[in-house]
């Protein structure tokens, strides 16, 4: 685990709580070249970011009924986490998800559009999350229950998906020839079901408890939405080239309570690492090695009426430019995704 896994992992965990699972979220700020390793407990991270990788990660956390973080405790740190008091407890939990969350509608111009969804809840969910990573043109979901983590990955590849390891038989999913895998070794995925659409893109679902689910979830996967990914905010200095990479929304029974933007312009890496509580427009800067001694940039940004971004750069970035971009963020806050921006750059 990297500088940068451990300080996501440490800060998405005091953010979210024990409902949200810190794999998918990392997963949501990284680029190309990651590669997932699954283990049946404990946390999943990617092979590490690739080489000249470049790109700016945004984190939101909207947790109170009024757009901004609701009251929590300070969280003990955890090895490796870079910050943290002594003290521990434990952190909020969310309300259950009754329905299945549907993100805001596409519009014509929507560019961060997502697509795969479930017809219907596959068990009692605590939590899902919608991902997107635009080059790659791949989705997934990532749903949560008490005891359990279904993903769902729909791309134009099998790239990123995880292996069809262990025992193999060969089934249908609507038609579609397609694969199930069976691997309950303690590194293996449980289950994997894997099938092509008709147009040749890939979809797989891990997790499910038997074939049986297996093939009752593939029955509810839908390809064919038209919503799309938003965070609540605009980014209004950003330098020349920058596009937007990938995003995510985790929705529990409080509505989203995390959403993550990355852009990239290919010269330098931001992540957006720390979440804190309060409001007004205070800022706090940070700068310290990270692996291999580069040095790392932290900064967080409260926001009017509570809410905050913050971000961490690494590689060969500027600092000055690096402020620029969090000093540009234009927070609309609330608690309806249909009303943030439709297009954060």
């Amino acid at each position: 685990m990297t500088d940068f896994d451990r300080s996501l992992s440490a800060t998405l965990e005091r953010a979210a709580g024990d409902d949200v699972h810190v794999e998918g979220l990392l997963a949501g700020a990284r680029r190309a070249g990651v590669r997932y390793r699954r283990r049946r407990v404990g946390l999943v991270t990617g092979a590490g970011l690739a080489a000249g990788l470049a790109a700016l990660v945004v984190t939101m956390t909207v947790l109170g009924p009024n757009g901004g973080p609701a009251s929590a405790p300070q969280y003990g740190s955890t090895p490796g986490s870079p910050v943290g008091s002594s003290k521990s407890a434990a952190p909020p939990r969310h309300r259950e998800l009754t329905t299945w969350p549907a993100p805001p509608a596409a519009t014509a111009t929507t560019a961060l559009r997502l697509r795969l969804s479930l017809a219907q809840p596959p068990f009692a969910m605590t939590s899902v999350q919608h991902q997107l990573f635009v080059d790659e043109r791949q989705e997934n979901l990532y749903v949560d229950g008490a005891e359990r983590r279904l993903t769902v990955r729909f791309g134009a590849t099998t790239q990123d998906f995880e292996p069809l390891d262990g025992q193999t038989r060969s089934v249908s999913v609507s038609g579609r020839p397609a694969t199930f895998a069976v691997d309950r070794s303690d590194r293996g995925n449980g289950t994997v079901l894997r099938w092509r659409t008709a147009d040749g893109r890939w979809l797989q679902i891990v997790g499910a408890a038997d074939e049986t689910e297996a093939l009752r979830i593939a029955a509810s996967v839908r390809t064919d939405g038209a919503f799309r990914c938003v965070v609540p905010f605009r980014l209004g200095h950003l330098p020349a080239g920058m596009t937007a990479e990938s995003c995510s929304m985790v929705f529990t029974g409080d509505g989203v309570v995390m959403t993550t933007l990355s852009v990239s312009d290919g010269a330098f890496h931001v992540l957006f690492d720390t979440t804190t509580q309060g409001s007004g427009r205070s800022v706090s800067e940070t700068q310290h090695p990270g692996d291999g001694g580069a040095s790392i940039m932290e900064s967080t940004a409260e926001q009017p009426g509570g809410g905050a971004v913050s971000l961490t750069a690494s590689g060969a970035y500027d600092v000055a430019l690096v402020r620029a971009i969090r000093n540009g963020l234009v927070w609309t806050g609330g608690t309806d995704p249909a009303t943030w921006p439709a297009d954060p750059m």
